[in-house]
Protein backbone atom coordinates (compact mmCIF):
# COMPACT_ATOMS: atom_id res chain seq x y z
CA UNK A 1 0.00 0.00 0.00
CA UNK A 2 1.24 3.84 -0.52
CA UNK A 3 2.77 5.81 2.02
CA UNK A 4 2.00 8.75 3.12
CA UNK A 5 4.38 11.56 4.78
CA UNK A 6 3.62 14.68 6.64
CA UNK A 7 5.89 17.42 6.69
CA UNK A 8 5.20 20.95 7.85
CA UNK A 9 1.72 20.83 6.83
CA UNK A 10 2.40 19.14 3.53
CA UNK A 11 1.06 15.83 3.14
CA UNK A 12 3.06 13.68 0.24
CA UNK A 13 1.82 10.53 -1.31
CA UNK A 14 3.97 7.78 -1.59
CA UNK A 15 3.61 5.91 -4.45
CA UNK A 16 5.73 2.27 -4.83
CA UNK A 17 6.50 2.11 -8.83
CA UNK A 18 3.67 -1.10 -9.46
CA UNK A 19 1.25 1.34 -8.21
CA UNK A 20 1.79 3.63 -10.58
CA UNK A 21 -0.30 2.42 -13.83
CA UNK A 22 -3.14 0.30 -12.31
CA UNK A 23 -5.64 -0.30 -15.24
CA UNK A 24 -9.30 -1.29 -14.31
CA UNK A 25 -11.50 -3.57 -16.69
CA UNK A 26 -14.67 -1.77 -17.33
CA UNK A 27 -17.63 -3.03 -15.99
CA UNK A 28 -20.06 -5.17 -17.80
CA UNK A 29 -22.88 -3.48 -15.35
CA UNK A 30 -22.88 0.07 -14.19
CA UNK A 31 -22.35 0.32 -10.48
CA UNK A 32 -25.22 2.13 -8.49
CA UNK A 33 -24.22 4.84 -6.47
CA UNK A 34 -23.62 3.99 -2.38
CA UNK A 35 -26.62 3.10 -0.68
CA UNK A 36 -27.31 5.06 2.69
CA UNK A 37 -27.68 9.41 3.49
CA UNK A 38 -25.84 11.83 1.32
CA UNK A 39 -22.30 13.06 2.86
CA UNK A 40 -23.04 16.51 4.61
CA UNK A 41 -21.38 18.87 2.80
CA UNK A 42 -18.61 21.31 4.48
CA UNK A 43 -19.88 25.00 5.62
CA UNK A 44 -17.90 27.68 3.42
CA UNK A 45 -14.91 28.86 4.73
CA UNK A 46 -16.45 32.33 4.99
CA UNK A 47 -19.53 32.99 6.03
CA UNK A 48 -21.64 36.61 7.17
CA UNK A 49 -22.49 37.36 10.37
CA UNK A 50 -25.94 39.38 10.76
CA UNK A 51 -26.39 43.10 11.74
CA UNK A 52 -26.48 42.93 15.60
CA UNK A 53 -30.33 43.65 17.35
CA UNK A 54 -27.94 46.88 18.72
CA UNK A 55 -26.75 49.97 17.02
CA UNK A 56 -23.28 49.86 15.46
CA UNK A 57 -20.33 50.06 17.26
CA UNK A 58 -16.77 49.88 18.03
CA UNK A 59 -14.24 49.63 21.12
CA UNK A 60 -16.88 47.31 22.69
CA UNK A 61 -16.44 44.19 24.73
CA UNK A 62 -16.75 40.40 23.10
CA UNK A 63 -17.07 36.98 25.37
CA UNK A 64 -17.31 33.21 24.22
CA UNK A 65 -19.04 31.69 26.36
CA UNK A 66 -18.84 28.16 24.68
CA UNK A 67 -21.88 28.58 22.58
CA UNK A 68 -22.91 32.33 22.17
CA UNK A 69 -20.80 35.54 21.27
CA UNK A 70 -21.81 38.05 23.81
CA UNK A 71 -20.67 41.85 22.98
CA UNK A 72 -21.23 44.13 25.25
CA UNK A 73 -21.00 48.26 26.09
CA UNK A 74 -18.33 50.38 23.44
CA UNK A 75 -19.00 53.20 21.72
CA UNK A 76 -21.52 54.09 19.28
CA UNK A 77 -23.39 56.95 16.86
CA UNK A 78 -25.53 59.14 17.69
CA UNK A 79 -27.32 61.81 15.17
CA UNK A 80 -27.14 65.57 16.88
CA UNK A 81 -29.46 67.82 16.44
CA UNK A 82 -29.81 66.05 12.90
CA UNK A 83 -27.02 67.21 11.46
CA UNK A 84 -23.49 65.91 12.58
CA UNK A 85 -22.61 62.24 14.21
CA UNK A 86 -21.27 62.26 18.03
CA UNK A 87 -19.73 59.27 19.43
CA UNK A 88 -21.48 58.42 22.48
CA UNK A 89 -21.06 55.07 25.28
CA UNK A 90 -23.56 52.36 24.99
CA UNK A 91 -24.84 49.92 28.10
CA UNK A 92 -26.43 47.55 25.82
CA UNK A 93 -25.47 44.11 24.87
CA UNK A 94 -26.79 41.09 22.54
CA UNK A 95 -25.30 37.49 21.93
CA UNK A 96 -24.80 35.64 18.91
CA UNK A 97 -25.36 31.71 18.42
CA UNK A 98 -23.41 30.78 15.39
CA UNK A 99 -24.96 27.05 15.17
CA UNK A 100 -28.28 29.13 15.05
CA UNK A 101 -26.64 32.22 12.87
CA UNK A 102 -29.20 34.45 15.26
CA UNK A 103 -28.81 37.05 17.94
CA UNK A 104 -30.66 37.72 20.86
CA UNK A 105 -30.94 41.39 22.87
CA UNK A 106 -29.28 40.46 26.20
CA UNK A 107 -30.93 42.12 29.36
CA UNK A 108 -30.10 46.09 30.30
CA UNK A 109 -27.56 45.70 32.49
CA UNK A 110 -27.70 47.57 36.12
CA UNK A 111 -24.38 50.17 35.38
CA UNK A 112 -23.77 53.08 32.88
CA UNK A 113 -22.46 52.33 29.06
CA UNK A 114 -19.13 52.44 29.04
CA UNK A 115 -15.87 51.43 26.87
CA UNK A 116 -12.14 50.95 27.55
CA UNK A 117 -13.53 48.46 30.14
CA UNK A 118 -12.23 44.81 31.02
CA UNK A 119 -15.15 41.76 30.66
CA UNK A 120 -13.52 38.05 31.06
CA UNK A 121 -15.89 34.67 31.12
CA UNK A 122 -15.65 32.77 33.76
CA UNK A 123 -17.28 29.48 32.75
CA UNK A 124 -20.52 31.05 34.25
CA UNK A 125 -20.73 34.69 34.22
CA UNK A 126 -19.37 37.24 31.98
CA UNK A 127 -17.69 40.30 34.35
CA UNK A 128 -16.86 43.53 33.55
CA UNK A 129 -15.39 45.89 35.49
CA UNK A 130 -14.11 49.83 34.79
CA UNK A 131 -13.90 52.12 32.23
CA UNK A 132 -14.97 55.59 31.05
CA UNK A 133 -17.89 57.25 29.57
CA UNK A 134 -17.62 59.47 26.62
CA UNK A 135 -19.41 62.96 26.60
CA UNK A 136 -19.68 66.49 25.92
CA UNK A 137 -16.86 66.89 28.73
CA UNK A 138 -14.00 65.36 30.04
CA UNK A 139 -14.48 61.36 30.39
CA UNK A 140 -16.24 59.57 33.04
CA UNK A 141 -14.37 57.15 34.53
CA UNK A 142 -15.82 53.95 36.57
CA UNK A 143 -14.56 51.93 39.57
CA UNK A 144 -18.08 49.89 39.10
CA UNK A 145 -18.89 46.39 37.53
CA UNK A 146 -21.32 43.81 37.05
CA UNK A 147 -22.34 40.20 36.43
CA UNK A 148 -23.83 38.70 33.08
CA UNK A 149 -25.29 34.87 33.05
CA UNK A 150 -26.75 34.20 30.03
CA UNK A 151 -28.34 31.21 31.17
CA UNK A 152 -31.07 33.32 33.34
CA UNK A 153 -30.79 36.41 30.79
CA UNK A 154 -29.79 38.56 34.50
CA UNK A 155 -27.15 40.90 35.79
CA UNK A 156 -25.83 41.46 39.25
CA UNK A 157 -23.72 44.49 40.51
CA UNK A 158 -20.37 43.48 42.09
CA UNK A 159 -19.50 44.48 45.50
CA UNK A 160 -17.21 47.22 45.23
CA UNK A 161 -13.43 47.13 45.54
CA UNK A 162 -10.24 48.67 46.85
CA UNK A 163 -9.25 50.20 42.98
CA UNK A 164 -9.81 53.67 42.21
CA UNK A 165 -11.18 54.35 39.25
CA UNK A 166 -9.71 53.04 36.01
CA UNK A 167 -10.07 52.77 32.37
CA UNK A 168 -7.99 50.28 29.69
CA UNK A 169 -7.04 48.40 32.78
CA UNK A 170 -4.72 44.94 32.19
CA UNK A 171 -7.33 42.05 33.33
CA UNK A 172 -6.63 38.53 33.51
CA UNK A 173 -9.38 35.21 34.15
CA UNK A 174 -7.22 32.86 36.26
CA UNK A 175 -10.09 30.34 36.71
CA UNK A 176 -10.87 31.49 40.21
CA UNK A 177 -10.44 35.19 40.25
CA UNK A 178 -10.67 38.59 38.00
CA UNK A 179 -7.30 40.31 38.41
CA UNK A 180 -7.29 44.00 37.60
CA UNK A 181 -3.89 45.49 37.48
CA UNK A 182 -3.20 49.51 36.81
CA UNK A 183 -4.79 51.26 34.18
CA UNK A 184 -4.99 54.98 33.27
CA UNK A 185 -7.09 57.07 36.12
CA UNK A 186 -7.58 59.87 32.85
CA UNK A 187 -4.66 62.51 34.06
CA UNK A 188 -2.21 63.14 31.50
CA UNK A 189 0.71 60.97 32.35
CA UNK A 190 -1.45 59.11 35.23
CA UNK A 191 -0.83 55.44 34.57
CA UNK A 192 -1.94 53.90 38.21
CA UNK A 193 0.00 50.89 39.78
CA UNK A 194 -3.36 49.17 41.90
CA UNK A 195 -3.84 45.92 41.90
CA UNK A 196 -7.00 44.01 42.87
CA UNK A 197 -8.40 40.03 42.59
CA UNK A 198 -12.17 39.16 42.32
CA UNK A 199 -14.00 36.28 43.38
CA UNK A 200 -17.20 35.82 41.82
CA UNK A 201 -18.05 32.71 43.96
CA UNK A 202 -18.12 35.19 47.47
CA UNK A 203 -18.48 38.72 45.52
CA UNK A 204 -15.51 39.76 47.02
CA UNK A 205 -12.74 41.75 46.99
CA UNK A 206 -9.01 41.22 47.70
CA UNK A 207 -5.84 44.16 47.22
CA UNK A 208 -2.71 43.03 46.00
CA UNK A 209 0.59 43.45 46.07
CA UNK A 210 2.43 46.21 43.96
CA UNK A 211 4.05 45.09 40.56
CA UNK A 212 8.06 45.33 41.22
CA UNK A 213 7.94 48.36 38.70
CA UNK A 214 6.83 52.32 38.16
CA UNK A 215 3.73 52.76 37.01
CA UNK A 216 3.45 51.37 33.48
CA UNK A 217 1.30 52.83 30.29
CA UNK A 218 -0.86 50.16 27.76
CA UNK A 219 -0.15 47.11 30.02
CA UNK A 220 -1.67 43.41 29.45
CA UNK A 221 -2.05 40.85 31.74
CA UNK A 222 -2.00 37.35 30.79
CA UNK A 223 -2.91 33.76 32.67
CA UNK A 224 -0.47 31.04 31.96
CA UNK A 225 -2.03 28.67 34.68
CA UNK A 226 0.33 29.28 37.38
CA UNK A 227 1.32 33.05 37.05
CA UNK A 228 -0.54 36.29 35.86
CA UNK A 229 2.30 37.84 33.55
CA UNK A 230 2.18 41.38 33.24
CA UNK A 231 3.44 43.71 30.36
CA UNK A 232 3.95 47.10 30.14
CA UNK A 233 6.06 50.37 29.14
CA UNK A 234 7.64 53.24 31.18
CA UNK A 235 7.93 56.41 30.18
CA UNK A 236 10.46 57.38 28.21
CA UNK A 237 13.42 59.44 30.11
CA UNK A 238 13.80 63.16 28.67
CA UNK A 239 15.61 62.76 25.53
CA UNK A 240 15.20 58.83 24.98
CA UNK A 241 13.62 57.98 21.84
CA UNK A 242 11.45 54.89 23.25
CA UNK A 243 9.84 53.78 26.46
CA UNK A 244 11.27 51.10 28.63
CA UNK A 245 9.46 47.64 28.19
CA UNK A 246 9.15 45.71 31.60
CA UNK A 247 7.43 42.86 32.73
CA UNK A 248 6.97 40.87 36.16
CA UNK A 249 5.09 37.34 36.89
CA UNK A 250 2.31 37.21 39.50
CA UNK A 251 1.63 34.47 41.82
CA UNK A 252 -1.94 34.43 43.09
CA UNK A 253 -1.10 31.48 45.58
CA UNK A 254 1.60 33.59 47.57
CA UNK A 255 0.86 37.47 46.31
CA UNK A 256 4.33 37.76 44.86
CA UNK A 257 5.88 39.02 41.71
CA UNK A 258 8.98 38.05 40.14
CA UNK A 259 10.97 40.20 37.77
CA UNK A 260 10.81 39.17 34.27
CA UNK A 261 13.82 39.05 31.88
CA UNK A 262 14.36 42.39 29.95
CA UNK A 263 12.70 41.82 26.43
CA UNK A 264 13.76 42.10 23.53
CA UNK A 265 11.67 45.00 22.90
CA UNK A 266 11.63 48.59 22.11
CA UNK A 267 7.93 49.55 22.39
CA UNK A 268 4.62 47.78 23.86
CA UNK A 269 2.14 46.62 21.61
CA UNK A 270 -1.79 46.87 21.39
CA UNK A 271 -2.27 43.53 20.67
CA UNK A 272 -3.41 41.38 24.01
CA UNK A 273 -0.39 38.43 24.07
CA UNK A 274 -1.84 34.95 23.60
CA UNK A 275 -0.62 31.97 25.93
CA UNK A 276 0.06 29.34 23.86
CA UNK A 277 0.05 26.76 26.81
CA UNK A 278 4.42 27.06 26.49
CA UNK A 279 5.00 30.69 25.82
CA UNK A 280 3.39 33.96 25.96
CA UNK A 281 3.17 35.57 22.21
CA UNK A 282 3.20 39.31 21.49
CA UNK A 283 2.72 39.87 17.76
CA UNK A 284 2.69 43.64 17.51
CA UNK A 285 3.02 46.21 16.80
CA UNK A 286 0.19 47.74 16.98
CA UNK A 287 1.28 51.05 17.03
CA UNK A 288 3.83 53.11 18.06
CA UNK A 289 2.77 53.52 21.50
CA UNK A 290 6.10 55.49 22.55
CA UNK A 291 5.33 58.66 24.17
CA UNK A 292 7.61 60.60 21.61
CA UNK A 293 6.94 62.13 18.00
CA UNK A 294 10.19 60.13 17.01
CA UNK A 295 8.82 56.36 15.05
CA UNK A 296 9.97 53.12 16.88
CA UNK A 297 11.13 50.32 14.52
CA UNK A 298 8.62 47.77 14.13
CA UNK A 299 10.96 45.03 13.73
CA UNK A 300 11.62 45.54 18.30
CA UNK A 301 8.02 44.74 18.70
CA UNK A 302 7.42 40.78 18.81
CA UNK A 303 8.65 38.29 20.73
CA UNK A 304 7.91 35.33 22.55
CA UNK A 305 8.91 34.51 26.63
CA UNK A 306 9.04 31.18 27.87
CA UNK A 307 8.30 31.21 31.56
CA UNK A 308 9.63 28.02 31.75
CA UNK A 309 13.24 28.46 30.25
CA UNK A 310 12.21 32.42 31.65
CA UNK A 311 14.02 33.64 28.72
CA UNK A 312 12.66 35.73 25.68
CA UNK A 313 13.24 34.98 21.91
CA UNK A 314 12.68 37.74 18.88
CA UNK A 315 9.89 36.12 16.90
CA UNK A 316 9.19 36.80 12.98
CA UNK A 317 6.94 39.92 12.26
CA UNK A 318 3.83 39.99 10.35
CA UNK A 319 3.57 41.15 7.23
CA UNK A 320 3.64 44.59 6.55
CA UNK A 321 -0.10 44.85 4.46
CA UNK A 322 -1.17 42.61 7.93
CA UNK A 323 0.36 45.32 10.63
CA UNK A 324 -0.64 46.77 12.98
CA UNK A 325 -2.21 43.81 15.12
CA UNK A 326 -4.58 44.78 17.46
CA UNK A 327 -6.35 41.69 18.07
CA UNK A 328 -5.58 37.73 17.65
CA UNK A 329 -6.75 34.44 19.43
CA UNK A 330 -5.01 31.49 19.72
CA UNK A 331 -6.79 28.23 18.07
CA UNK A 332 -4.29 25.53 19.39
CA UNK A 333 -1.75 25.43 16.97
CA UNK A 334 -1.75 29.04 15.60
CA UNK A 335 -2.05 32.77 16.20
CA UNK A 336 -4.98 34.34 13.95
CA UNK A 337 -5.14 37.73 13.69
CA UNK A 338 -7.89 39.28 11.57
CA UNK A 339 -7.71 43.16 12.72
CA UNK A 340 -6.06 44.11 9.26
CA UNK A 341 -7.67 47.25 7.49
CA UNK A 342 -7.53 45.58 4.11
CA UNK A 343 -9.62 42.88 5.64
CA UNK A 344 -7.29 40.31 5.44
CA UNK A 345 -6.62 37.44 8.04
CA UNK A 346 -2.65 35.97 8.77
CA UNK A 347 -1.93 33.10 11.06
CA UNK A 348 1.70 32.78 12.84
CA UNK A 349 2.93 29.40 13.52
CA UNK A 350 5.26 29.71 16.67
CA UNK A 351 6.98 25.98 15.72
CA UNK A 352 8.47 27.20 12.49
CA UNK A 353 8.61 30.79 13.88
CA UNK A 354 6.44 32.05 9.81
CA UNK A 355 3.41 33.77 8.99
CA UNK A 356 0.77 33.19 6.21
CA UNK A 357 -2.04 35.58 5.26
CA UNK A 358 -5.24 34.58 4.01
CA UNK A 359 -7.61 36.53 1.29
CA UNK A 360 -11.20 35.64 2.62
CA UNK A 361 -12.38 36.91 -0.51
CA UNK A 362 -14.87 38.89 0.90
CA UNK A 363 -14.27 43.27 1.23
CA UNK A 364 -14.43 43.75 4.40
CA UNK A 365 -12.76 46.59 5.45
CA UNK A 366 -12.79 47.95 9.29
CA UNK A 367 -10.50 48.42 12.16
CA UNK A 368 -10.69 47.77 16.22
CA UNK A 369 -13.56 45.14 15.78
CA UNK A 370 -13.56 42.34 18.20
CA UNK A 371 -12.28 38.31 17.76
CA UNK A 372 -13.03 35.89 19.27
CA UNK A 373 -12.34 31.88 18.77
CA UNK A 374 -15.41 29.31 18.91
CA UNK A 375 -13.35 26.35 18.55
CA UNK A 376 -13.90 26.17 14.93
CA UNK A 377 -14.43 29.59 13.31
CA UNK A 378 -13.33 33.35 14.31
CA UNK A 379 -15.79 35.64 14.64
CA UNK A 380 -15.16 39.27 13.65
CA UNK A 381 -17.39 41.49 14.56
CA UNK A 382 -18.25 45.47 14.91
CA UNK A 383 -15.69 47.78 14.36
CA UNK A 384 -15.37 50.69 12.44
CA UNK A 385 -14.17 50.97 8.53
CA UNK A 386 -13.24 54.79 8.57
CA UNK A 387 -14.31 57.77 8.25
CA UNK A 388 -17.09 59.61 10.16
CA UNK A 389 -19.63 58.77 12.61
CA UNK A 390 -21.97 56.85 10.67
CA UNK A 391 -19.35 54.46 9.69
CA UNK A 392 -19.64 52.49 12.86
CA UNK A 393 -20.13 48.71 11.68
CA UNK A 394 -23.08 46.08 13.49
CA UNK A 395 -22.22 43.08 11.11
CA UNK A 396 -19.66 40.90 10.70
CA UNK A 397 -18.24 37.29 9.03
CA UNK A 398 -17.14 34.27 10.72
CA UNK A 399 -13.90 32.70 9.06
CA UNK A 400 -13.30 28.95 9.40
CA UNK A 401 -9.47 27.69 8.98
CA UNK A 402 -8.43 24.38 7.51
CA UNK A 403 -7.03 21.23 9.29
CA UNK A 404 -4.14 22.61 11.82
CA UNK A 405 -0.83 22.35 10.90
CA UNK A 406 1.80 20.08 11.62
CA UNK A 407 3.31 20.38 15.13
CA UNK A 408 7.21 19.03 15.16
CA UNK A 409 9.65 19.78 18.11
CA UNK A 410 11.11 22.76 17.97
CA UNK A 411 15.34 23.07 18.37
CA UNK A 412 16.44 23.04 21.57
CA UNK A 413 17.71 26.78 22.83
CA UNK A 414 21.01 27.24 22.46
CA UNK A 415 23.37 28.40 25.35
CA UNK A 416 25.65 31.82 24.88
CA UNK A 417 28.93 29.94 24.42
CA UNK A 418 28.03 26.67 24.07
CA UNK A 419 30.34 25.08 21.13
CA UNK A 420 27.71 22.43 20.45
CA UNK A 421 25.50 22.98 17.68
CA UNK A 422 21.97 23.28 18.80
CA UNK A 423 19.15 19.87 17.88
CA UNK A 424 16.59 21.18 15.21
CA UNK A 425 14.63 19.40 12.91
CA UNK A 426 15.57 19.53 8.78
CA UNK A 427 15.07 23.16 7.92
CA UNK A 428 15.84 24.57 4.51
CA UNK A 429 19.23 24.64 3.48
CA UNK A 430 19.54 28.79 3.29
CA UNK A 431 17.79 28.66 6.80
CA UNK A 432 19.87 30.70 9.37
CA UNK A 433 19.56 30.67 13.39
CA UNK A 434 20.44 33.59 15.21
CA UNK A 435 20.53 33.47 19.33
CA UNK A 436 21.25 35.48 22.02
CA UNK A 437 20.44 35.21 25.63
CA UNK A 438 19.09 36.62 28.31
CA UNK A 439 21.34 36.55 31.67
CA UNK A 440 20.72 36.99 35.46
CA UNK A 441 21.88 40.58 34.89
CA UNK A 442 18.96 41.58 32.12
CA UNK A 443 21.18 41.91 28.94
CA UNK A 444 18.74 42.29 25.76
CA UNK A 445 19.26 38.79 23.73
CA UNK A 446 16.93 36.96 21.42
CA UNK A 447 16.55 34.02 19.79
CA UNK A 448 15.23 33.93 15.92
CA UNK A 449 14.63 32.17 12.89
CA UNK A 450 15.61 33.66 9.95
CA UNK A 451 15.00 33.12 6.22
CA UNK A 452 18.76 35.43 4.82
CA UNK A 453 21.83 36.55 6.73
CA UNK A 454 20.83 39.87 5.48
CA UNK A 455 17.92 39.83 7.82
CA UNK A 456 18.93 39.65 10.94
CA UNK A 457 16.52 41.34 13.95
CA UNK A 458 17.34 44.36 15.53
CA UNK A 459 19.07 43.50 19.19
CA UNK A 460 23.15 43.14 20.28
CA UNK A 461 25.89 40.98 19.92
CA UNK A 462 24.91 37.26 18.64
CA UNK A 463 26.21 34.26 16.53
CA UNK A 464 24.83 33.59 13.58
CA UNK A 465 24.69 29.62 12.05
CA UNK A 466 23.30 27.99 9.00
CA UNK A 467 21.79 24.71 9.06
CA UNK A 468 23.32 22.51 5.96
CA UNK A 469 20.94 20.08 6.23
CA UNK A 470 22.53 17.50 8.66
CA UNK A 471 23.30 20.32 11.83
CA UNK A 472 23.48 23.88 12.76
CA UNK A 473 26.97 25.42 11.72
CA UNK A 474 28.56 28.45 13.29
CA UNK A 475 28.98 31.14 10.28
CA UNK A 476 30.51 34.69 12.41
CA UNK A 477 29.89 36.52 15.29
CA UNK A 478 27.65 39.10 14.30
CA UNK A 479 26.89 43.08 15.42
CA UNK A 480 23.23 43.44 14.94
CA UNK A 481 23.41 46.38 17.40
Amino acid sequence: AGAVAVFLGLVVAVVAPWQQRLELAPAEEPVPPPSGPAATPSPPAVRPIPEAPIPARWLHSAVWTGREMIVWGGEAARLQEGTSWQATSTGDGAAYDPAAGTWRLIAAAPIAGRSGHVAVWTGEEMVVWGGNARTMGDPELFADGAAYDPDADSWRVLKPGPLPTLVSAAAAWTGNELVVMGGSDGMVGGDADAAAAYDPVTNRWRALSPPPFPPVYERTATWTGSEVVVIGAEEPAAGNVTATVVGAAWNPATDKWRPLPVPPLAQQTYAQPLWTGTELLLLGPGGALSRTEVPVPAELSAAAYDPAADGWRVIRLAPPDIRPIRAAVWTGTEAWSWDSPEGRLAAYFPHADSWRTVDPGVEDRRELSSVVWTGTELLRWGGRGGGEGADYLGDGWAYRPGPPRAVLPRPADPTEGDPSPPAAEKRPAEMFLSHRRVGSEGQRVALAMIPAAGELEYGVAATLERWDGAAWRLVAPVDTA
